[in-house]
């Protein structure tokens, strides 16, 4: 038991502070996990974990307490015969441990047990999910990515912790990871990512990309299914925060997703919450994405008449219609659960016909406003007043509310002037465009990472192989312009750094 100790601890994350060479240290991780990894000292630590588990620092000795805690779950698990024990249920001794484990582990260290780090993930999500308390594991996976650094690049993890989210109903605990672009997939072990095999885990890398290749364990193997699960989700999560532009883009990525056969039912499922959504959000139906091909289209229409149906009735302004379409769809909304965003429908309704009068007049009273709005007949002129004055304080209307001085009863609707309302515009316009050329730069990224990969494959060494035995083929042309041209804008850039 004593001796086993400062084997655990020979490496921890001051000892990669103080190593002067990067590759020394982790030849010191390897050989620590080959030793961990070996039947007859996993059996020692088994018997001691106890000991073990009180003795090493978390923060300091990552890696050795992490492979310590599993065989030490196993160990309980063989005895109870449970895969979940008591001890590692939400305030256990276990569960303790693991939630002070995924807040204060060394990063550096765990990019070498990516698997036993996702094993645990995966656990405390099990255990949480048994006690009904999805809660306590969203925040605890949230804080354990964020940590690990890999926030960019989608992993089963995200997956789960955005399924996690909407079980727990805590939607803005789900924001931080939703909010970051995700630019990158687990890295291939094809021939175009080569590179990746002789970087060091513990160096520092210009992308975080490099450090979750598909060996690493970090992610299970993902499936074209569960890239569309994870948009779809989020959408979901952006919808109940009513942030309509966001919930429309998401649903936008899933139901222009590629397509070699069959539409997938999450793309159907996607386009139905995509037009439901548009409604609330925009009073209108946008046009679907120009990359969705026309024959999966056809699809959507003939899967969705009902939805389609419901749309047209609120476009057009025609209430009574609407109110037939909702109803007679009643059975549908539950199936596809969506009776939520349908019901949400006839308050919208009120409130884009409203908007609707600020584009034909500048001002109205409440009584001219009440004849105006198709369903005024289930309100009361004061239930009227009250429903606008929410819209014009929350600031969906643009307008002001006053008395006339004849009658004091009597209300006045003043939609704002013109210039007022291209000032909003211009303000939301700008807004719009900075966060547009933020993704952009992301992108631009992304694909810079992806280029210089590519240009490590064996069939980019073919390709320029083969140019050079030929005499100024177009090829060769073209490819030898691109890279002049390639070189002389880095090389600007370069200039411009320097003058800066």
């Amino acid at each position: 038991m004593a001796e086993l100790l400062p084997r655990l601890t020979s490496v921890s994350s001051h000892s990669h502070v103080a190593a002067s060479c990067d590759e020394a240290w982790s030849i010191q991780i390897n050989d620590l996990i080959a030793f961990l990894k070996q039947p007859s000292n996993a059996s020692a630590i088994t018997s001691s974990s106890d000991y073990l588990l009180d003795n090493l620092d978390p923060s300091r000795h990552s890696l050795a307490y992490l492979f310590v805690f599993h065989l030490h779950v196993q160990s309980i698990q063989r005895t109870t015969k449970s895969p979940l024990p008591s001890e590692i249920l939400p305030g256990g001794r276990l569960w303790l441990n693991a939630v002070h484990f995924l807040r204060h582990f060394d990063p550096v260290q765990i990019r070498y047990a990516g698997m036993e780090w996702r094993q645990l993930i995966e656990l405390v999500a099990q255990a949480a999910q048994l006690e009904s308390k999805p809660l306590l594991a969203v925040l605890v996976i949230r804080d354990s990515i964020f940590r690990l650094g890999i926030t960019d690049t989608f992993t089963s993890v995200h997956l789960l912790f955005v399924r996690l989210s909407l079980l727990a109903k805590t939607y803005t605990h789900a924001l931080p990871i939703l909010d970051r672009q995700v630019c990158h997939l687990p890295n291939p072990s094809n021939q175009g990512y080569q590179q990746y095999r002789h970087l060091i885990p513990c160096t520092e890398h210009g992308h975080n990309a490099a450090l979750v290749p598909e060996t690493s364990g970090f992610s299970a193997k993902l499936a074209y299914r569960d890239h569309l699960s994870y948009f779809l989700c989020g959408a979901m999560v952006y919808t109940v925060l009513k942030d309509w532009n966001k919930a429309i883009h998401w649903l936008s990525i899933v139901i222009s997703s590629p397509v070699t056969g069959p539409v997938s039912k999450i793309m159907v499922e996607a386009y139905k919450k995509w037009l439901l959504v548009n409604l609330l959000g925009q009073g209108k139906l946008s046009s679907p994405p120009s990359v969705v091909p026309s024959h999966v289209m056809r699809v959507y229409e003939a899967l969705t008449k009902p939805y389609m149906s419901l749309a047209e009735a609120f476009e057009k302004c025609h209430y009574e219609r609407f109110l037939r379409e909702v109803e007679m769809g009643r059975t549908i909304w539950h199936i596809d659960n969506n009776t939520g965003l349908v019901s949400q429908l006839a308050p919208a309704f009120d409130k884009f016909i409203i908007l609707r009068l600020g584009r034909t007049f500048s001002a109205l009273k409440m009584s001219d406003v009440a004849w105006q709005r198709f369903s005024a007949g289930q309100l009361s002129p004061r239930q009227i007043e009250a429903f606008v004055a929410s819209l014009v304080m929350s600031g969906r209307v643009s307008a002001v509310l006053f008395h006339l001085r004849d009658n004091i009863n009597s209300t006045m609707l003043r939609f704002a002037s013109r210039g007022g309302q291209a000032l909003y515009y211009e303000r939301h316009l700008r807004t719009k465009l900075n966060f547009e050329s933020q993704l952009v730069k992301t992108i631009a990224n992304g694909i810079d990472h992806s280029k210089s990969g590519l240009g490590f494959s064996n069939e980019h060494f073919q390709f320029l192989h083969k140019n050079q035995r030929c005499v100024d083929t177009p090829a060769r042309v073209a490819f030898l312009a691109e890279s002049q041209a390639d070189s002389q804008i880095h090389g600007d850039e370069d200039i411009m750094e320097d003058l800066h």
